[in-house]
């Protein structure tokens, strides 16, 4: 009796077993069914895609051209430089102008050095994508649209040209020149 009970519940282990592996077997079918029927679907939309990114990077390529962004190797650092170079310039308290080249002397244009360099750095933006180096970042910086240099003058004293300021304080402007 109890080789009976065992063949009776090895058997029903090994029909629970098959209705398993064929109730997998039919699963898996019908997936691959539904694959054969949209991966043609998918397939075009995927080609489709890329074409429109093909498409997109042409037009990133452009316009980085237009804006003479594109060729040649570009500093990675520029970012962080233009920030630090604004940053001290804004906590300098100092006074921004240009100079009078026709009457009198001093400087024109005078706003505090805070201001000019919260305006500096819409700037700085741009010229992070199209300066080639640290020197010719500062260059555009420290003139007006104009190419009239910017000057600095702190408290009383004399101003000083902008641009030898920076320099003297960022040693690391001095290269590319």
């Amino acid at each position: 009796m109890f080789r009976w009970a065992c063949l009776a519940a090895a058997a029903a282990t090994i029909l629970g077993f098959g209705w398993v592996v064929n109730d997998l077997r039919l699963d898996i079918k019908s997936s691959t069914q539904t694959v054969r029927e949209k991966l043609p679907e998918i397939l075009e939309k995927t080609r489709k895609t890329s074409e429109v990114l093909a498409e997109l990077a042409e037009d990133v390529k452009q316009l980085r051209q237009l804006a003479g962004v594109s060729g040649g190797a570009r500093d990675k650092s520029l970012v962080v430089f233009a920030g630090g170079v604004l940053d001290d310039i804004e906590a300098t308290e100092g006074r921004i102008g240009l100079k009078k080249k026709v009457f009198g002397s001093g400087l024109k244009e005078v706003v505090s050095a805070r201001e000019w360099a919260a305006g500096a750095r819409k700037e700085a933006l741009w010229q992070t994508f199209h300066a080639r180096s640290k020197a010719e970042l500062l260059t555009g910086l420290c003139e007006n649209l104009f190419g009239s240099r910017w000057w600095l003058q702190l408290g009383e004293g004399e101003p000083v040209e902008l641009l030898e300021w920076v320099k003297s304080r960022h040693p690391e402007a001095k290269e590319g020149e």
